[in-house]
């Protein structure tokens, strides 16, 4: 019988196959404005001291782009990877023949494509440990390949845990019910038919069962030498208006981001 680890795996494959050639268009949570300057403020944050004038940065998940395209254009040598054919080619589609130079595209699941690694000045993760089955193993391997000075950044996963407030999140949930209802007129008006992509559930194999904790990720950085120097809670919504407005007025949250930085 197939093990879960290797069930989620193959769904993430399906999954991001099957909106490769339509995900920026359908995940304006992660392209909005919003989320956008808080990818590049921290971006900057995660190169403020490195010690490697040729920096080396990893993106485990890379998708379309989104973090490995801010690191080239930054000036570091990034190695992309992606479970996904089909985001990897999205991605070759956005180099430039210089970014080109200095990026290596890696068509593997994480976990094998950090083993075959020796060292790194950095990695990063957007919107990826919670579809990883064994994602404490996972940082554990990349902690241990990480030089000194190095940093590890994650941005954009769940943050599970009790609203602090009831009545901030009903208010909360009211505002993603609109942001919700107006992404998906907004995809239909733009042909993008939601319905047809591959179910997720599997995929997103923490976030679906409630089994991602920060305080976890936290830890395990923290015990692999690791000091935790940002963390920050905010809400992600698929229009950055209706997040700034749940993350900056109403005080809500769901999404998390944090920089570690190796000794």
């Amino acid at each position: 019988m197939e093990s879960m680890h290797e069930t989620v795996k193959q769904e993430n494959i399906k999954v991001y196959s099957a909106e490769a050639a339509t995900y920026d268009r359908a995940h304006p949570e992660v392209w909005n404005w919003y989320e956008q300057g808080r990818y590049r403020r921290l971006v900057e944050q995660t190169l403020t001291g490195l010690d490697s004038s040729d920096p080396v940065v990893v993106d485990i998940g890379a998708g379309t782009g989104n973090l490995s395209l801010k690191y080239l254009a930054a000036g570091c040598r990034v190695v992309s990877v992606d479970i996904s054919r089909e985001m990897l080619d999205r991605l070759v589609s956005k180099l430039t023949t210089e970014q080109s130079r200095r990026a290596t595209l890696v068509r593997s699941d994480a976990e094998s494509a950090v083993q075959s690694l020796d060292s790194f000045d950095g990695v990063c993760f957007s919107s990826v440990l919670h579809h990883i089955y064994d994602y404490k193993a996972l940082v554990a391997e990349v902690i241990a390949r990480l030089n000194p000075g190095g940093f590890f950044f994650d941005i954009h996963d769940p943050l599970i845990q009790k609203p602090r407030s009831w009545v901030r999140f009903r208010v909360h949930r009211l505002l993603g019910r609109l942001d919700e209802g107006l992404y998906r007129w907004n995809m239909r008006r733009q042909g993008v038919v939601l319905d047809a992509f591959p179910d997720d559930t599997l995929a997103e194999y923490h976030q679906s069962s409630g089994s991602f904790s920060h305080q976890e990720l936290i830890r395990t950085l923290e015990q692999g030498g690791l000091t935790l120097e940002h963390f920050e809670t905010y809400t992600s919504r698929r229009y950055g208006l209706c997040g700034w407005l749940a993350s900056e007025v109403i005080g809500s949250e769901n999404s998390f981001a944090l920089i570690g930085r190796k000794a």
